[in-house]
């Protein structure tokens, strides 16, 4: 798709809804009291229950990482590609090292037609945030998200038919630069039409 065609993107969430069913009620008939009323007896002293274990990926720092395929030249129709990980410390390697477990997801925005990419979704492989704390302030490198290719699909309002086309999804995002005030590996970046975003929390 000509690069002169795409426009600056309105940023998405995706919001995941999970309903459940509260249970059914039901009723019990009890038999009519005897005639000498017994005491109860006194119930056993609850017992707590132990504190479940902690999820080790629910208490992992995360991170996130989003590049936007536009042109500001104008047009009304941009890619997005959002990315969110977490962070565990990897130790089959000597310097500091984290892992990046997650995904990438991407979206397809256009106000006139209503385009699908497929596959839209891909697991992160061999990504890493790696420190370097000889420096000061120290430094990070960067490795997150790959390159995959999709087929964009879709109709639009008025219009007979559908059409599909080939994509060669900019996924792979590689960075460097200095650790945050905070601690974070963070930064943006812009090359020609494709704008990228991050933001690491480093584990201390």
């Amino acid at each position: 798709m000509p690069a002169d065609r795409l426009l600056a993107p309105v940023l998405s969430l995706l919001v995941l809804a999970a309903c459940g069913e509260a249970p059914e009620q039901s009723s019990v008939l009890g038999a009519a009291p005897p005639a000498i009323a017994v005491a109860p007896a006194p119930a056993a002293p609850a017992v707590p229950s132990p504190p479940a274990a902690p999820d080790a990926a629910a208490s992992a720092p995360s991170g996130i990482f989003r590049a936007t395929l536009a042109a500001a030249s104008g047009g009304d129709i941009a890619f997005v590609i959002d990315g969110e990980a977490t962070l565990q410390r990897d130790p089959s390697v000597p310097v500091r090292r984290y892992r990046l477990e997650g995904r990438q997801v991407l979206s397809v925005q256009w106000i006139r037609c209503t385009p699908t990419a497929t596959p839209a979704e891909r697991p992160l492989a061999d990504a890493w945030l790696e420190i370097d704390e000889r420096s000061r302030p120290a430094r990070y490198t960067l490795h997150a998200g790959s390159l995959w290719d999709a087929t964009v699909s879709g109709g639009c309002p008025g219009l007979p038919g559908s059409a599909s086309v080939p994509m060669r999804v900019p996924g792979l995002l590689e960075a460097s630069g200095t650790l945050d005030a905070d601690g974070r590996a963070s930064g943006r970046r812009v090359t020609g039409d494709l704008r990228w975003e991050w933001s690491f929390p480093v584990p201390l």
